[in-house]
């Protein structure tokens, strides 16, 4: 049996995430500390059976227990404590395992799409529109998306970026996904130790370390996987109106 370590992030909009430290990109969300406890389970268990679906459960993942070990209320981008563990290059290993397999859920979801249905885009009414993303993204803007974001990701660790270049075509998802997997595999002994490094962005400063560069990475492929899957489900069940067709 394990007990997973979780840890909670109170956003200001007032969200609640808990993301599983022994499960990288297992994430839970709700509007209250209440409910993500509630969902806390459910998202282990889910996960669980994603590497279960692809043969690689862990020996003894269930019976599913968990604890909190930290609860904090970050401005922005964060790192756990437990983030400042080192990491084991068979544990990178093993994690790199998990970004395969989200990349080739994405590719399983999108490969065979046309097109038409790469660039589909459902009526603004349907989507909750941010500052961040004004505009409703097409499935093939949502996987240039991917792309990018597997190179941002692992950008703040060390100096592991120059060692193994971005690839040409920034939105080659499959070219992307190849570097991540060399710049994981490249990573130093400094680099793995737990050690935050200062990523300079648009946004101002954010911290990373390795375990959170790959809790970004998983849990980013496979929220994307299921929204394109959400959007493509709406084809036979309806698109939604989420938000009044008037927005003035």
């Amino acid at each position: 049996m394990t007990v997973y370590r979780v840890g909670i992030a109170r956003r200001p909009s007032g969200d609640v995430e808990a993301w599983c430290h022994e499960l990288p990109g297992c994430r839970a969300v709700a509007g209250s500390m209440e409910a993500v406890e509630a969902l806390i389970p459910v998202a282990i268990n889910e996960y669980l059976g994603w590497l279960d679906r692809h043969k690689a459960l862990p020996a003894g993942a269930y019976p599913v227990e968990y604890s909190i070990v930290e609860d904090i209320s970050p401005a922005g981008e964060w790192v756990f404590k437990a983030e400042h563990e080192p990491i084991s290059r068979d544990e990178v290993a093993l994690a790199s395992q998990y970004v395969t397999f989200a990349h080739e859920d994405l590719m399983l979801v999108t490969g065979v799409l046309t097109d038409t249905v790469l660039d589909w885009k459902p009526p603004a009414s349907a989507v909750k529109i941010d500052a961040i993303f004004p505009d409703v993204r097409s499935i093939r803007e949502m996987m240039q998306h991917v792309a990018t974001a597997l190179s941002f990701h692992i950008a703040g660790i060390g100096d592991v970026v120059t060692r193994v270049p971005s690839p040409a075509d920034r939105f080659n998802l499959q070219g992307a996904y190849e570097v991540t997997v060399k710049r994981l595999a490249a990573l130093t002994d400094e680099e793995r130790s737990g050690k935050a490094y200062v990523l300079k962005t648009a946004r101002g400063e954010t911290e990373w370390t390795a375990r959170k560069s790959l809790r970004r990475i998983i849990n980013h492929q496979r929220f994307h996987t299921k929204e394109i899957e959400q959007r493509l489900s709406w084809l036979l069940l309806g698109v939604p109106d989420v938000l009044p067709v008037a927005r003035e």
